[in-house]
């Protein structure tokens, strides 16, 4: 943002650069919903006040926004170390769904019935591409981009179907989004998701994005649960194929 990187908005950089060092100091230890409260509280106080400044006089809300979106970024950034939570408890939920996951990769998208027509894997990459990018990023916004990303692009399989004579409707979207959670496995989901929950400005998780993050956190939770029943498919059926691909991970484990 321009004006935040205008010599004139020193002042604003140095409250907020203040800020940073009063939370290192004090808030380090706080549970992350506090920590979460405590940073936009900051961040609204700042931006009520922004009018004021002569840089920011008579700006639009859109300015404002930005604004905003600018400094939780550059916080978040700086202060991911303290509050990416890594907590054991965290620790061993990821460890426990990345496992599920990984015992779950000969799920195909006929178990999950996803129709021909909606299975295209350049686009299918794409997503996945997106979900592992997820761990790579600093700011909550960032992160929900990436899941933001993802699902547009499944989107446009059943877009393309429908302009192609085939119906297609939300109810196949879900579907997708887990043939590709399973594909890629992102790391550390839950330690991803209670960041973002926590962190990313309040009202945002009520936008398009926060739809999507919704129907993210359903997808592994789809997975979690995932049985035979589930993929229409024998019980037999179910524990030979996790049984099989148990037997090839032990395999790809020698050394």
């Amino acid at each position: 943002m321009k004006r935040m990187k205008n010599p004139l908005s020193k002042d604003v950089s140095q409250i907020i650069t203040n800020f940073k060092d009063y939370f290192i100091k004090n808030c380090t230890k706080s549970q992350a919903e506090e920590q979460g409260k405590v940073i936009h509280d900051f961040i609204e106080g700042v931006i009520e006040n922004l009018p004021k400044h002569s840089l920011w006089k008579n700006s639009k809300a859109e300015e404002l926004e930005e604004a905003y979106e600018y400094i939780e970024k550059f916080l978040m950034k700086e202060l991911f170390s303290v509050c990416f939570s890594t907590t054991k408890e965290l620790k061993d939920k990821d460890k426990e769904i990345s496992d599920k996951i990984q015992k779950v990769q000969w799920v195909s998208p006929e178990n999950l019935e996803i129709r021909p027509q909606h299975q295209s894997e350049k686009k299918f990459n794409m997503a996945i591409t997106e979900l592992k990018k997820i761990d790579g990023y600093y700011s909550p916004r960032d992160k929900m981009t990436c899941i933001l990303n993802c699902c547009k692009t499944l989107y446009s399989i059943l877009n393309f179907a429908s302009k192609s004579g085939f119906p297609s409707g939300a109810d196949e979207f879900l579907p997708l989004l887990i043939y590709v959670v399973i594909r890629a496995n992102p790391q550390r989901f839950q330690s991803n998701i209670d960041y973002i929950q926590n962190f990313r400005k309040p009202n945002k998780l009520i936008t398009e994005s926060g739809y999507y993050l919704t129907n993210y956190v359903a997808a592994v939770s789809f997975i979690e649960s995932i049985d035979a029943s589930s993929l229409k498919i024998s019980p037999e059926e179910f524990e030979r194929y996790m049984n099989e691909n148990a037997s090839k991970q032990l395999v790809a484990a020698v050394p």
